[in-house]
Protein backbone atom coordinates (compact mmCIF):
# COMPACT_ATOMS: atom_id res chain seq x y z
CA UNK A 1 0.00 0.00 0.00
CA UNK A 2 0.84 3.38 -0.82
CA UNK A 3 1.72 6.31 1.97
CA UNK A 4 -1.85 6.47 3.95
CA UNK A 5 -4.00 9.24 4.14
CA UNK A 6 -5.78 8.76 6.86
CA UNK A 7 -4.14 6.15 9.83
CA UNK A 8 -7.47 4.95 12.27
CA UNK A 9 -5.96 3.93 15.81
CA UNK A 10 -8.65 2.48 17.73
CA UNK A 11 -7.63 1.51 21.47
CA UNK A 12 -8.32 -1.79 22.23
CA UNK A 13 -8.47 -4.38 25.65
CA UNK A 14 -10.61 -8.04 25.65
CA UNK A 15 -12.35 -7.05 22.67
CA UNK A 16 -13.82 -9.26 20.52
CA UNK A 17 -17.06 -8.58 18.44
CA UNK A 18 -17.49 -4.95 18.38
CA UNK A 19 -13.96 -4.46 17.47
CA UNK A 20 -14.64 -6.89 14.68
CA UNK A 21 -17.45 -5.24 13.04
CA UNK A 22 -14.99 -2.07 13.05
CA UNK A 23 -12.33 -4.15 11.65
CA UNK A 24 -14.74 -5.60 8.96
CA UNK A 25 -15.90 -1.88 8.15
CA UNK A 26 -12.27 -0.30 7.94
CA UNK A 27 -10.02 -3.49 6.86
CA UNK A 28 -8.83 -2.84 3.31
CA UNK A 29 -10.19 0.81 2.52
CA UNK A 30 -7.86 2.70 0.17
CA UNK A 31 -5.11 5.07 1.49
CA UNK A 32 -6.15 4.33 5.16
CA UNK A 33 -3.91 2.64 7.35
CA UNK A 34 -5.87 0.43 10.28
CA UNK A 35 -4.08 0.24 13.80
CA UNK A 36 -5.05 -1.43 16.95
CA UNK A 37 -3.01 -0.73 19.82
CA UNK A 38 -3.53 -2.97 22.84
CA UNK A 39 -2.24 -3.75 26.42
CA UNK A 40 0.59 -6.75 26.35
CA UNK A 41 -0.94 -9.82 26.90
CA UNK A 42 -4.51 -8.74 25.28
CA UNK A 43 -5.03 -12.29 23.84
CA UNK A 44 -8.92 -11.87 22.60
CA UNK A 45 -7.85 -8.58 21.24
CA UNK A 46 -5.24 -9.75 19.24
CA UNK A 47 -6.76 -12.92 18.37
CA UNK A 48 -9.68 -10.45 16.67
CA UNK A 49 -7.26 -8.28 15.11
CA UNK A 50 -5.69 -11.33 13.54
CA UNK A 51 -8.22 -12.42 11.53
CA UNK A 52 -7.80 -8.31 9.53
CA UNK A 53 -5.31 -6.54 7.13
CA UNK A 54 -4.48 -4.23 10.07
CA UNK A 55 -1.32 -3.77 12.38
CA UNK A 56 -1.08 -4.38 15.80
CA UNK A 57 1.11 -2.43 18.54
CA UNK A 58 0.84 -4.14 22.41
CA UNK A 59 2.58 -2.26 25.13
CA UNK A 60 1.29 -1.10 28.57
CA UNK A 61 -2.39 -0.43 29.42
CA UNK A 62 -4.12 2.57 29.67
CA UNK A 63 -6.22 4.15 26.90
CA UNK A 64 -4.23 7.79 26.61
CA UNK A 65 -0.88 5.42 26.45
CA UNK A 66 -2.55 3.12 24.05
CA UNK A 67 -3.55 5.97 21.95
CA UNK A 68 -0.27 7.81 21.53
CA UNK A 69 1.64 4.30 21.10
CA UNK A 70 -0.63 4.03 17.83
CA UNK A 71 -0.25 7.73 17.34
CA UNK A 72 4.02 7.29 17.55
CA UNK A 73 3.50 3.99 14.54
CA UNK A 74 1.37 5.95 12.12
CA UNK A 75 2.27 6.88 8.42
CA UNK A 76 -0.89 8.52 8.09
CA UNK A 77 -1.20 12.67 7.48
CA UNK A 78 -4.05 12.45 9.22
CA UNK A 79 -4.69 10.38 12.18
CA UNK A 80 -8.19 9.47 13.28
CA UNK A 81 -9.28 7.85 17.04
CA UNK A 82 -11.53 5.67 16.97
CA UNK A 83 -12.81 3.60 20.20
CA UNK A 84 -13.30 0.01 19.45
CA UNK A 85 -16.85 -0.21 20.27
CA UNK A 86 -18.07 2.55 17.70
CA UNK A 87 -18.80 2.40 14.22
CA UNK A 88 -17.63 5.21 11.23
CA UNK A 89 -20.34 6.57 9.19
CA UNK A 90 -20.53 6.25 5.32
CA UNK A 91 -18.57 8.90 3.62
CA UNK A 92 -16.57 9.12 7.19
CA UNK A 93 -13.35 9.58 5.10
CA UNK A 94 -14.74 12.79 3.17
CA UNK A 95 -15.44 14.41 6.11
CA UNK A 96 -12.39 14.01 7.58
CA UNK A 97 -10.38 15.08 4.83
CA UNK A 98 -12.69 18.24 4.17
CA UNK A 99 -12.69 18.91 7.62
CA UNK A 100 -8.83 19.44 7.93
CA UNK A 101 -8.76 21.66 4.61
CA UNK A 102 -10.55 24.18 6.14
CA UNK A 103 -8.67 27.18 6.81
CA UNK A 104 -8.20 27.49 11.12
CA UNK A 105 -9.58 24.33 11.98
CA UNK A 106 -6.86 22.06 13.92
CA UNK A 107 -8.99 19.26 14.21
CA UNK A 108 -12.26 17.66 14.64
CA UNK A 109 -15.28 14.94 15.78
CA UNK A 110 -18.47 13.60 14.74
CA UNK A 111 -21.42 13.82 16.34
CA UNK A 112 -22.65 11.39 18.76
CA UNK A 113 -25.44 8.24 17.94
CA UNK A 114 -26.23 5.74 19.94
CA UNK A 115 -27.20 1.85 18.46
CA UNK A 116 -29.95 1.71 20.94
CA UNK A 117 -33.91 2.76 20.23
CA UNK A 118 -34.36 3.67 23.98
CA UNK A 119 -35.23 7.07 24.36
CA UNK A 120 -33.18 7.23 27.50
CA UNK A 121 -30.03 6.97 24.94
CA UNK A 122 -31.43 9.35 22.05
CA UNK A 123 -31.26 11.67 25.16
CA UNK A 124 -28.28 10.99 25.77
CA UNK A 125 -26.53 11.47 22.50
CA UNK A 126 -28.80 14.55 21.91
CA UNK A 127 -26.99 15.91 25.11
CA UNK A 128 -23.87 15.22 24.31
CA UNK A 129 -23.91 16.70 20.94
CA UNK A 130 -25.55 20.17 22.42
CA UNK A 131 -22.48 19.86 25.22
CA UNK A 132 -19.88 19.54 21.90
CA UNK A 133 -21.28 22.38 20.38
CA UNK A 134 -22.11 25.09 23.05
CA UNK A 135 -19.25 24.48 24.97
CA UNK A 136 -16.66 22.18 22.84
CA UNK A 137 -16.47 19.37 25.18
CA UNK A 138 -15.69 16.36 23.37
CA UNK A 139 -15.24 13.21 24.24
CA UNK A 140 -13.23 10.11 22.66
CA UNK A 141 -16.31 8.18 21.64
CA UNK A 142 -16.54 11.13 19.40
CA UNK A 143 -14.15 9.99 16.89
CA UNK A 144 -11.22 12.74 17.39
CA UNK A 145 -9.15 13.41 14.26
CA UNK A 146 -6.03 15.63 13.82
CA UNK A 147 -3.57 16.31 11.15
CA UNK A 148 -0.06 14.42 12.41
CA UNK A 149 1.43 18.11 12.18
CA UNK A 150 -1.09 19.24 15.17
CA UNK A 151 -0.88 15.88 16.88
CA UNK A 152 3.13 16.51 17.56
CA UNK A 153 2.49 20.27 18.41
CA UNK A 154 -0.17 19.91 20.72
CA UNK A 155 1.95 16.96 22.88
CA UNK A 156 -0.59 14.16 21.89
CA UNK A 157 -2.14 12.18 24.46
CA UNK A 158 -0.70 11.63 27.63
CA UNK A 159 -0.16 8.93 29.73
CA UNK A 160 -3.18 9.96 31.87
CA UNK A 161 -5.61 7.10 33.82
CA UNK A 162 -8.78 9.15 32.93
CA UNK A 163 -9.59 12.44 31.15
CA UNK A 164 -6.70 11.72 28.39
CA UNK A 165 -9.62 12.53 25.86
CA UNK A 166 -10.68 16.17 27.61
CA UNK A 167 -7.53 16.79 27.98
CA UNK A 168 -6.41 16.44 24.38
CA UNK A 169 -9.09 18.53 22.93
CA UNK A 170 -8.36 21.26 25.45
CA UNK A 171 -4.87 21.55 23.52
CA UNK A 172 -5.80 20.99 20.40
CA UNK A 173 -8.11 23.68 20.57
CA UNK A 174 -5.52 26.54 21.75
CA UNK A 175 -4.12 25.96 18.04
CA UNK A 176 -7.07 26.70 15.91
CA UNK A 177 -10.45 25.55 16.24
CA UNK A 178 -11.90 22.03 16.43
CA UNK A 179 -14.86 21.57 14.00
CA UNK A 180 -18.11 18.91 15.17
CA UNK A 181 -18.80 17.10 11.36
CA UNK A 182 -22.65 16.66 10.65
CA UNK A 183 -22.29 12.59 10.50
CA UNK A 184 -22.63 10.59 13.35
CA UNK A 185 -20.57 7.78 14.74
CA UNK A 186 -22.56 5.27 15.87
CA UNK A 187 -21.38 3.59 19.26
CA UNK A 188 -22.46 0.65 21.81
CA UNK A 189 -24.86 1.21 24.22
CA UNK A 190 -22.78 -1.15 26.58
CA UNK A 191 -21.68 1.14 29.20
CA UNK A 192 -24.85 2.73 30.32
CA UNK A 193 -26.73 -0.64 29.81
CA UNK A 194 -24.60 -2.06 32.28
CA UNK A 195 -24.17 0.85 34.78
CA UNK A 196 -27.15 2.55 34.27
CA UNK A 197 -27.80 5.67 32.40
CA UNK A 198 -28.43 8.03 34.96
CA UNK A 199 -25.75 7.35 36.85
CA UNK A 200 -23.04 6.82 34.09
CA UNK A 201 -24.11 10.33 32.77
CA UNK A 202 -24.17 12.12 36.46
CA UNK A 203 -20.97 10.26 37.10
CA UNK A 204 -19.01 11.69 33.99
CA UNK A 205 -20.62 15.04 34.57
CA UNK A 206 -19.12 15.34 37.90
CA UNK A 207 -16.00 14.03 37.32
CA UNK A 208 -15.06 16.21 34.32
CA UNK A 209 -16.17 19.21 35.91
CA UNK A 210 -13.76 18.59 39.07
CA UNK A 211 -11.24 17.81 36.08
CA UNK A 212 -11.72 21.06 34.67
CA UNK A 213 -11.76 22.48 38.16
CA UNK A 214 -8.31 21.38 38.80
CA UNK A 215 -8.66 17.75 40.43
CA UNK A 216 -5.70 15.43 39.78
CA UNK A 217 -6.43 12.82 37.27
CA UNK A 218 -5.40 10.02 39.52
CA UNK A 219 -7.94 10.78 42.54
CA UNK A 220 -10.38 11.00 39.63
CA UNK A 221 -9.65 7.36 38.11
CA UNK A 222 -9.55 6.03 41.82
CA UNK A 223 -13.37 7.57 42.16
CA UNK A 224 -14.43 6.46 38.72
CA UNK A 225 -13.29 2.98 39.45
CA UNK A 226 -14.99 2.62 43.22
CA UNK A 227 -11.15 2.53 45.25
CA UNK A 228 -11.44 5.64 47.03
Amino acid sequence: MSKPIISVIIPASGETVLLARLLGLLSGQRDTEVIVSIPRGDIKSLQTASGYNVKTVEGKPGRGVQLDRGAEEAAGEILLFCHADTTLPDGWKEAVTGTMRKPGVSGGAFRLAIDSGLLRHRIIASSANLRSALLGLIYGDQAVFTSREFYKKSGGFRPMPIMEDVDFIKRLRRMGKVSIVKKAVLTSPRRWLSEGALYCVLRNSILVSLYLLGVEPGKLSRWYSGTL
